[in-house]
């Protein structure tokens, strides 16, 4: 994963949706809600440059400190 920046969620952020002003995300990389318990999601769909679908964050709304990160390859993940 390669890091992007930090930003806070606008207008119109719900459990499922995150709109940040020019996110500048592709469907498969993540994000990650810093305000809710750190919850790492996804990038499912890409609605337009300021919006982007993720899988339900719990209360996730306005002004929350969101993280942003490229994916940049295969993530292997070992027990």
């Amino acid at each position: 994963m390669n890091w992007i920046i930090n930003d806070s969620s606008e207008n119109g952020t719900i459990e499922n949706l995150l709109k940040i002003n020019g996110h500048n995300l592709n469907k498969g990389d993540w994000s990650r809600n810093n305000s809710r318990k750190w919850g790492g999601r996804e990038v499912l769909e890409v609605l337009d440059r300021n919006t982007i679908r993720v899988e339900k964050i719990l209360n996730q709304t306005l002004g929350d400190l969101i993280e942003r990160y490229h994916n940049s390859g295969k993530i292997i993940v070992e027990k």
